[in-house]
């Protein structure tokens, strides 16, 4: 596996220096449109007008965020080694709460099963992969780590099984990915598996709804208007890292699916 970091914070704090709103706005659209460079960069929902952004951008900066990714991604690609992936790694913080610009749940769930986020290129071509870290969430070294291998992870599990379309799909990327980074369920026995026996009537479900509702739980469904299942918050993650833990193996099944792969 051959890994390319971009740094992009320095450009995002230039951004929040310029007072005026108009051109703030500017030298954004600059930069995703790829206005003046060689090619638009994914900043995915990255906001320029995040109330939060400038605050948290600093904390990025004196933690030495962009330094640790980079790291990270090099240990990594030593990990992953047996791969044949190429890809340009870049940080993007996005602001949270509410602030006209996303929606917490879904915009996290844009991020994880489409490719809109992560702009998917020809299968010869490096792919970016955006590390995707939120205002709310403390900006500690941990939080960076675990989210670099997880976006990697996530990003060589969906070049060798694809897109997933079933909630049983996405459990499963989520539950290894989050495993190889290092995450641990946080809800009681008890409550996955009051939680798996709910997941398991609708694990072959396509309705985007229901699988947002079972991987995040009733609070975020009834937030965005849609129908709640009787399930605590992020109850689908939960349950696919129980299950991603139980079984182990994470790194194996991308070997198998490369050794398929270069088969055919």
């Amino acid at each position: 596996m051959e890994i390319s970091f971009v740094p992009i914070l320095p450009e995002l704090c230039r951004i929040y220096r310029i007072e005026d709103v108009t051109s703030r706005f500017e030298a954004y659209v600059s930069l995703v449109s790829g206005k003046g460079a060689e090619e638009a960069l994914p900043l995915g929902m990255f906001s320029p007008m995040g109330k939060r952004q400038p605050a948290y951008l600093d904390a990025l900066m004196a933690l030495d965020a962009e330094r640790c990714v980079s790291e990270t991604a090099e240990h990594v690609a030593e990990e992953l080694a047996m791969l044949p992936d190429r890809y340009r790694l870049m940080i993007v913080p996005v602001d949270e709460p509410r602030n006209g610009w996303t929606e917490r749940s879904l915009s996290d769930a844009d991020w994880r099963f489409s490719a809109a986020m992560n702009q998917f290129t020809d299968e010869n071509a490096a792919r970016w992969v955006t590390i995707q870290v939120w205002t709310d969430i403390d900006p500690t070294e941990t939080y960076i780590v675990r989210e670099t291998w997880a976006a990697i992870f996530r990003a060589a599990h969906q070049r060798r099984h694809g897109l997933p379309r079933r909630l049983s799909e996405m459990m499963l990327q989520e539950g290894r990915s989050l495993a190889f980074a290092g995450y641990a369920p946080t809800l009681s026995t008890d409550e996955i598996a009051s939680a798996r026996e709910v997941l398991r009537a609708i694990e072959s479900s396509e309705a985007y709804p229901t699988c947002f509702s079972a991987l995040y739980g009733d609070g975020a469904a009834k937030a965005v208007g849609y129908s709640p299942l009787g399930l605590p918050r992020r109850a689908g993650f939960e349950v696919a890292l129980t299950e991603a833990w139980k079984h182990g193996d994470h790194l194996g099944t991308l070997t198998r699916a490369a050794e398929n792969h270069d088969a055919d």
